[in-house]
């Protein structure tokens, strides 16, 4: 076999292993939505969310790395062309998700309006609240003042911004090599990075890793098996201790380190598991826009009511998981071009 062809089935497996994890960071991704306390649902929920918080990390080193993937030359046709291509597979989805909780209050107004004798007053009380405030705040920090209305599509306004900003970090990484991001995870981990909405230390710290990786031309996954131990036992560390002691910059560092461990593993995972997950991998975007608008909250609350806290914590994610690949596999079936535009394409 020549050096080409086992490149090549290298960057195949990388494909199929990466794709595979998503599916997994997803999944990470709606637990972290059950915004666990340990009065509720003890510590081993606690544990387990602190795993969980690696998810969004790995999605933008992910990012990161396929922006900038074969990429020789990054002029200004690259760029704009890059860009271009966001605008169909990032910023419409963002929009038109956004757009989604609006029409869900309003249609549940009509509803009251209708059926149940209700005023207009709440209605118009929140479009006057939206206009008031300024309509743009749907899609920039709506929620909590820092996250959109569809609160977990801050990672695709935050990646956009990186996408953006994308020619100040390849000259930095072509300049620097390493120690660019280096600079960048050093400004992360302690929080020294000034935080602004749609400018987040994680965003640009993870953005950048994969963006190195791939401007290096090296491939995410592929690591000598003694590296990989002693960043298996660096993980295992920070993770004890990120949970004994709470310390804020063990923390951090734990995520990174189990953000590159786990896309490293992810070419570990058997066959066959990845094989179904790949199947599911064009749903992802679907459930990450999806699911906190209002399919996990109604799934929570209804096994709440059959079985304690507690197991509701571990079983409810799973559910909202497989009730929105349903979801979007009917959507595929019935509305194939809307559920493509709303999904980017994929």
């Amino acid at each position: 076999m020549n050096i080409n062809s086992i490149t090549d089935s290298k960057t195949t497996t990388q494909s199929h292993s990466l794709n595979a994890l998503k599916v997994i960071m997803i999944l990470f991704v709606i637990f972290i939505h059950m915004n666990p306390t340990a009065e509720r649902y003890g510590e081993a929920a606690m544990w387990w969310h602190s795993i969980n918080v690696v998810a969004v990390p790995v999605f933008f080193i992910i990012s990161g790395y396929f922006f900038f993937y074969q990429t020789k030359v990054f002029g200004k046709e690259t760029y704009f062309k890059k860009l271009k291509k966001r605008i169909r597979t990032l910023l419409i989805p963002y929009l038109l998700w956004n757009l989604l909780p609006v029409l869900l209050i309003t249609g549940g107004n009509f509803y009251s309006i209708l059926f149940r004798g209700k005023s207009f007053d709440a209605l118009k009380e929140f479009y006057t609240g939206l206009w008031d405030e300024g309509l743009y705040h749907i899609w920039w920090d709506k929620t909590s003042g820092t996250m959109p209305f569809d609160s977990p599509l801050w990672y695709i306004r935050d990646l956009m911004i990186a996408c953006i900003l994308s020619p100040i970090i390849y000259i930095g990484i072509k300049r620097l090599g390493w120690i660019f991001p280096i600079i960048i995870c050093l400004l992360h981990l302690p929080g020294i990075w000034p935080q602004a909405n749609g400018f987040s230390s994680t965003a640009f710290c993870f953005f950048t890793i994969g963006a190195t990786y791939a401007i290096k031309d090296k491939l995410l996954i592929d690591l000598q098996a003694s590296t990989k131990i002693l960043l298996t036992t660096a993980t295992i560390i920070c993770y004890l201790a990120a949970n004994l002691t709470h310390t804020g910059f063990i923390q951090q560092l734990f995520i990174l380190l189990s953000a590159i461990l786990w896309i490293l593993l992810s070419a570990n995972i058997p066959d066959k598991l990845i094989q179904l997950m790949n199947r599911l991998t064009p749903a992802v975007f679907f459930i990450y826009a999806i699911h906190n608008t209002f399919v996990l909250a109604n799934t929570s609350n209804i096994l709440s009511k059959i079985m304690d806290e507690k197991a509701c914590f571990w079983i409810s994610p799973i559910a909202t998981m497989i009730i929105c690949i349903i979801m979007y596999f009917c959507m595929k079936k019935l509305f194939p071009k809307t559920t493509q535009i709303i999904c980017g394409g994929r």
